[in-house]
């Protein structure tokens, strides 16, 4: 019975002098939280060279929210602004798929902003250590009035075994350059679109302008 985490290292043989087989038994020995230990087990000959592969408990990290921030003019409506977020890259042994927020399947997700507020992307759990980089940019939908921020932000998570659970490290870059941040933060310019001038019978400040034209088309006519 292991009551404190470590590694422990036994070996196993028989007491007939006939059986010259000999093994050794690995355990890793975790902290998984609650007074509770995870142990993982590996038994392989004496003196072979099997890989001895730890299985650690996961570590949650919760994502920045991604926030709008509107400059200029007022917009009468709140318009729906939409983000990508997606897994770029990992340095993790044998992760081909890099973990995503739940419920998500993909290698990249839509994130939807309604007007100048936030929203959460959500949280992810990793299994390995290794760095993770993710990054996160706004769409282009080309709404009327609006122009739309280029910026492109990377999240770097790196996941490192500690003596007893994972740990991570997080670091942000924006457009290259390292930065602390506490969200995402996309900011549009917005210009209200100003509608053509066009004749208008029920404008009186229109009539002389109209009536001059008239004259003056009489007038060539002559």
């Amino acid at each position: 019975t292991f009551t404190h985490p470590g590694e422990y290292k036994y070996e196993i043989y028989s007491p007939d002098a006939r059986n010259t087989a000999r093994y050794t038994l690995h355990c890793a020995v975790l902290n998984a939280g609650q007074n509770k230990l995870n142990v993982t087990a590996v038994m392989s000959p004496v003196g072979s060279e099997e890989k001895f592969d730890v299985a650690y408990y996961p570590i949650i990290v919760a994502d920045p929210p991604v926030a709008k921030r509107i400059t200029g003019d007022s917009p009468r409506y709140a318009a729906e602004f939409r983000f990508l977020f997606k897994a770029v890259s990992t340095t993790a042994e044998g992760v081909t798929k890099l973990p995503m927020p739940k419920d998500v399947s993909e290698q990249s997700v839509i994130v939807t902003v309604l007007g100048a507020s936030e929203k959460e992307t959500g949280y992810m759990s990793f299994y390995k250590p290794g760095t993770y980089v993710y990054e996160i940019t706004e769409l282009d939908d080309g709404l009327v009035g609006y122009r739309y921020d280029k910026t492109v932000y990377r999240v770097i998570y790196e996941i490192t075994a500690g003596e007893r659970c994972l740990e991570c490290k997080t670091s942000f870059l924006k457009d290259g350059e390292p930065v602390e941040l506490l969200r995402f933060e996309f900011a549009n310019g917005y210009t209200t679109p100003r509608a053509p001038r066009t004749a208008d019978p029920y404008r009186p400040e229109l009539w002389s302008f109209n009536l001059g034209l008239s004259l003056l088309g009489l007038l060539l006519v002559m």
